[in-house]
């Protein structure tokens, strides 16, 4: 086990940094642009003459704007070893941890430059996409080997498959179809309402519907019953009532 603390031989001297400071000069930022060309190439930023100058006399905020790149763009902070990767399409804030004066090395295989402010203050750091659109969802996904993929909706839909509906007048205490049934996945929901006269008895596995029986459940008399969302609705389903000539309602949408 290794144990890195207060030990001459820990190799975790303590670097000076400097962050968090309300400097002399005032708020100031020093704008570059980075040319990346797609070699690789690696752009170093040193900022003596900067501070020699009295420019600016730290840097504790670091803004870059990735949004015209093509490949994402490495900052590395030499001393401190701090690293940060922005992806393309990018822009945020990060804190910078660095000794002074400071040096920035950038590396990015883009073929379009980026742009990076150096700043003097602490900016809160927060990094987003700059096109405002993170998640998009085009279309439905291609079947994969391992069976159909379907995309999660990102708000509730509706409205999209229309109703049809299987509603009849009940036959008289027998187990009698309601819906049958389709391939998995391919009915989506369900309405059911019993006649205001008599209850019914629904079994959704496509079994004997009865009293007593396994595998059902009872509709009140005037009263309806949805399926849940995500439920299951695809397999044959099967009612009794005890009376018949009774009008019931059994509606369904196939997808949506």
């Amino acid at each position: 086990m290794s144990l890195i603390g207060p030990s001459n031989n820990s190799g975790a001297p303590g670097i000076k940094v400097f962050n968090a400071l309300i400097p002399r000069e005032g708020p100031r930022t020093i704008p570059y642009n980075l040319p990346f060309d797609g070699s690789g190439t690696q752009i170093n930023v040193d900022l003596t003459q900067q501070i020699n100058l009295g420019i600016i006399s730290v840097v504790q905020t670091l803004y870059m704007d990735a949004l015209d790149c093509t490949a994402a763009v490495t900052v590395t902070i030499p001393g401190t070893g701090v690293r940060y990767r922005f992806s393309p399409g990018y822009q945020g804030y990060v804190a910078v941890l660095a000794s002074n004066p400071p040096v920035f090395n950038f590396a990015s295989t883009s073929t379009v430059g980026a742009k990076v402010q150096f700043i003097n203050v602490p900016v809160a750091a927060d990094v987003w996409p700059g096109n405002g659109n993170p998640l998009a969802i085009t279309g439905p996904l291609a079947p994969s080997a391992g069976g159909p993929v379907t995309p999660v909706a990102t708000a509730v839909i509706g409205g999209i498959a229309p109703w049809q509906s299987a509603s009849n007048v009940t036959a008289a205490a027998a187990s009698t179809p309601l819906f049958p049934a389709v391939a998995p996945g391919a009915r989506s929901f369900v309405l059911i309402s019993a006649p205001t006269a008599a209850a019914l008895i629904v079994n959704r596995l496509g079994g004997a519907a009865g009293p007593g029986l396994p595998d059902c459940f009872t509709i009140p008399a005037g009263s309806t019953y949805e399926s849940l969302p995500g439920a299951s609705v695809w397999q044959a389903w099967t009612y009794y009532c005890a009376t018949g000539a009774l009008e019931y309602t059994a509606l369904y949408q196939m997808g949506n």
